[in-house]
């Protein structure tokens, strides 16, 4: 079985434990239909132990999100 295909690959600097739904995450996860939250919690659960430090997110984004 092939793997899903992939929509878009991504690649951001934000801070651990600090996204939010404003630029840059908003505005990149927006224009491909990802609901944002859905990256954001998880992101700062997972990051809050690096609270404030610059962090390199690479996010793949799939055809049915």
């Amino acid at each position: 079985m092939a793997g899903k295909p992939v929509k878009a690959n991504l690649k951001m600097k934000l801070k651990g434990g600090q996204a939010s739904a404003a630029p840059p995450v908003g505005s990149t996860l927006g224009q491909y239909g990802v609901n944002m939250m859905d990256f954001i919690n998880p992101f700062n659960e997972a990051t809050k132990d690096r609270q404030g430090k610059d962090l390199t997110v690479h996010i793949q984004i799939f055809e049915d999100r």
